[in-house]
C-alpha cells in the first residue's frame, strides 16, 4: 500500500524541476546548496543511534514522490562519503530500503515493517536491515553499523533558510498565507487555520503538520502537507492531482 501524502515543493531532483517547470511557471527556487553528500567519512561519528523520526514520516523523494531515486537528494551515502555507496527508499505504506553499493549494485527491497520507530524487512527472504533515524537526514542501520547521511546530513541548515519566512497564495493572498516560525510553530491565514507545526523533512522540502495530527502515532493518518521550494516562490503538489497551488513569498 503507497502513502497518500500532499505535497509543496522545493528545489528537489531533476524530475521534479523538469515536473514543475513543464507544469507552472511559477517554479520556485530556494536554491539549496551542499545538496551533494560529504566526500569524506566519519562526519557522524560521534553520534549515537536513536530512533527520533517515524519511518513512516520519511520523505524518501523517490519516483513516487516527484523524485529521481539517482539524485542526491534522494541517496543517502555511507558516512556522507559518495564514493563508499548507501541507499535510497521506496515510498510505501511504509519506505523500503534499496541498497545500493560503491560499484552501482541494487539490492532490492522487499516489504517492510515498523516496530518501535525501528524500520526492519517484513521478511527474512530479502537482505536484513534495522534502520533508525535520527532526523530526517542521518539514519543507522544495526545490522551493518553503518551511518547513512542525506546530503550534508546538517538539518539545521535548512531550517535557517525557511526559518521565520512568509508566504502567500497567488490567487487568494488575504486569506490563504502562512508564516514558518523559528520555534517550529505556524502562523496562519483563514485558510490555513489548521496548520500548527512545521520541520525540515528533507535537503530539499519541510512538512507542516495539521492540528488534527497525531503526533505520538504516525500511523493514525497523514494530516500534513509537505513543500517543495525555490527562491521566493514554493509550488504546492498533491501526490496525486500534481500542482495544486503556488505561493510566493511575503
Amino acid at each position: 500500500m503507497k502513502v497518500t501524502r500532499r505535497h509543496i515543493g522545493w528545489h528537489g531532483s531533476k524530475a521534479l524541476t523538469a515536473l514543475v517547470v513543464a507544469c507552472c511557471a511559477a517554479v520556485l527556487a530556494f536554491s539549496l546548496a551542499g545538496c551533494g553528500g560529504n566526500d569524506g567519512g566519519g562526519a557522524v561519528a560521534k553520534k549515537e543511534p536513536a530512533a527520533n523520526e517515524h519511518p513512516r514520516m520519511l520523505e524518501t523523494c523517490g519516483p513516487n514522490d516527484f523524485g529521481d531515486p539517482s539524485g542526491s537528494n534522494d541517496m543517502w551515502y555511507v558516512d556522507g562519503d559518495k564514493s563508499k555507496g548507501g541507499l535510497f527508499f521506496e515510498n510505501f505504506y511504509y519506505p523500503q530500503a534499496v541498497f545500493v553499493d560503491a560499484d552501482g549494485t541494487i539490492t532490492e527491497p522487499g516489504s517492510s515493517k515498523v516496530e518501535d520507530k525501528h524500520l526492519r524487512p517484513e521478511s527474512t527472504d530479502v537482505r536484513d536491515y534495522d534502520i533508525v533515524f535520527n532526523d530526517a537526514m542521518t539514519c543507522y542501520d544495526y545490522v551493518t553499523e553503518t551511518w547513512y547521511l542525506r546530503g550534508d546530513g546538517d538539518v539545521a541548515k535548512y531550517e535557517k533558510l525557511v526559518a521565520d519566512t512568509s508566504w502567500a497564495d497567488k490567487d487568494d493572498p488575504d486569506n490563504n498565507y502562512f508564516t514558518l516560525n523559528a520555534d517550529g510553530t505556524v502562523d496562519a491565514g483563514p485558510k490555513c487555520s489548521n496548520f500548527e507545526k512545521w520541520k525540515v523533512t528533507a535537503v530539499d522540502r519541510i512538512t507542516i503538520f495539521f492540528k488534527s495530527y497525531d503526533y505520538d502515532n504516525a500511523d493514525g493518518g497523514h494530516f500534513i502537507y509537505d513543500f517543495y521550494y525555490d527562491g521566493d516562490k514554493v509550488v504546492k503538489l498533491d501526490w496525486g492531482d500534481g500542482i495544486v497551488g503556488c505561493y510566493l513569498r511575503k
